[in-house]
């Protein structure tokens, strides 16, 4: 009995248990945005924030359909650049969390269980340059808790990953709270005054184009190096 409780298919079990309660919080748990939001209006600007990225990290860690709220909660209290600022500390924090739990908890086992097939993909994770990571934190295409625990169940270093954390989740966030303030804060759902203040700022109009262009970019530049033989794969990240 001992031998199994330290064993890598206990933890791996105990790993899938964490997922599944994750995803049935989201479900049957609901947190009420007002009364963050007055909770969090009480308190200084200052202490508010540290507040509000305590809550984040310990909410969202483990309730992941909570970072929605708590995104629009921010964009309300605090507007873009300061609640894109204090998310990006929590979820930096958040990405560090999930990257050692995936290592500890399941690698091991899912290693062991997928033997030269895991090895594999490892190779071609491995094949990603640097760039790669950043642009994967900072568009909108994977959700950041599957990319942190992808990486955390490979080989990747952390501190790679990490670093592509901090520099490349900063645009992204910004972009995601930035339209939150605009559209759901200032028009909710208003569609024509929506129209109308991207009509009379084209600026965002074309970035927002350019955002979804170098995200069809990263889409089509990850297809063809996850499906280039390895050897070939390796070559070119040393190249890049």
């Amino acid at each position: 009995m001992k031998t199994f409780l330290s064993s890598k298919r206990f933890k791996f079990i105990l790993f899938i248990a964490f997922l599944a309660f994750c995803w049935l919080t989201g479900w049957f748990l609901k947190i009420d945005q007002d009364s963050v939001k007055d909770y969090l209006g009480h308190f200084p600007l200052a202490l508010s924030g540290v507040i509000f990225v305590v809550l984040y990290v310990g909410v969202t860690f483990s309730m992941w359909a909570a970072k929605d709220l708590f995104k629009l909660v921010g964009a309300l209290l605090y507007g873009a650049p300061l609640s894109a600022f204090l998310i990006w500390i929590a979820e930096s924090l958040n990405a560090a969390l999930l990257f050692l739990l995936a290592r500890s908890m399941g690698r091991g086992f899912v290693e062991k269980r997928m033997g030269t097939r895991y090895a594999r993909l490892d190779e071609r994770i491995e094949s990603l340059s640097f760039g790669d990571l950043l642009f994967l934190r900072a568009v909108i295409l994977i959700p950041f808790r599957f990319q942190d625990l992808a990486a955390g169940l490979t080989r990747m270093d952390l501190k790679r990953y990490l670093s592509a954390v901090l520099l490349g989740s900063p645009l992204r966030i910004f972009v995601v709270q930035f339209f939150l303030v605009v559209f759901m804060a200032s028009f909710g759902k208003d569609i024509m005054k929506t129209a109308e203040y991207l009509a009379a700022h084209r600026g965002i109009f074309f970035f927002s184009m350019a955002y979804a262009l170098a995200t069809v970019l990263l889409v089509v530049r990850l297809k063809r190096k996850l499906s280039t033989p390895l050897k070939q794969g390796r070559e070119a990240s040393n190249q890049g």
